[in-house]
């Protein structure tokens, strides 16, 4: 799995939201989009033309998001990844398209391409928001590589996000599904803030882990606080 080299170049210790925030550095590489080929008539209509894309230098971020996630919703991730590769470079400064391309691909279950495209952002120079890291974290789960998930959570952690309802929900169940439960606990422990999604992936993750002590010990608390 060459994506997941970059990532694994990373200090492999357990993050912890004690833990002071560092600099982190990524691989530098350029960032070249691929030629864009259109979908025939008969798959899928063509909403812009290549002579157009081409000429345009000022693109509506929000009309190619959308472009993205409309194809991608439609089981047309190709042509999801076409429209993103057609978008000029100066024009791939905006989180949104990120945001829109990576959650299609791990929609679909592309997760190291889902890595490739974060690691692209990332040395470009963009931050990660409350939807692209979540996204990052289904990704690193899926691929069950517990040292690259401890890379991510260190990411989150220096950009400050150890406070992050949505973020701290999927670390939490990240690590249920790795077998270590003791630090969902932690996590889980630390939240200033649960929803419903934070006690029920406390309780999935003990079930998971066939802990049915754990789940129940869980469950009471939950009903106890309401």
């Amino acid at each position: 799995m060459d994506v997941l080299e970059p990532f694994m170049k990373s200090p492999s210790s357990t993050p912890s939201f004690s833990s002071s925030p560092s600099n982190s550095s990524f691989p530098s590489t350029s960032y070249s989009p691929s030629p864009i080929y259109f979908p025939s008539s008969s798959s899928f209509p063509v909403m812009y033309s290549n002579n157009c894309s081409a000429s345009m230098t000022h693109r509506l971020t929000f009309l190619d998001a959308s472009l993205i996630a409309v194809y991608a919703r439609f089981g047309f991730l190709s042509d999801a990844r076409k429209v993103f590769a057609a978008i000029p470079v100066e024009g791939l400064h905006h989180l949104l398209l990120w945001n829109s391309i990576i959650r299609a691909n791990v929609s679909h279950g592309y997760h190291q391409h889902a890595l490739r495209l974060y690691l692209e952002m990332r040395n470009l120079g963009i931050f990660p928001d409350g939807f692209t890291l979540p996204l990052i974290i289904r990704a690193c789960s899926s691929l069950a590589v517990s040292d690259l998930c401890r890379i991510v959570h260190c990411h989150a952690l220096q950009l400050g996000f150890q406070n992050h309802l949505h973020v701290v929900n999927e670390l939490v169940g990240k690590y249920g599904k790795h077998e270590r439960m003791e630090d969902s606990r932690q996590l889980f422990d630390g939240m200033s803030v649960r929803s419903l999604v934070s006690w029920n992936t406390m309780v999935s993750g003990y079930a998971f882990n066939c802990d049915s002590i754990g789940a129940s010990a869980i469950f009471k608390r939950m009903e106890l606080e309401g």
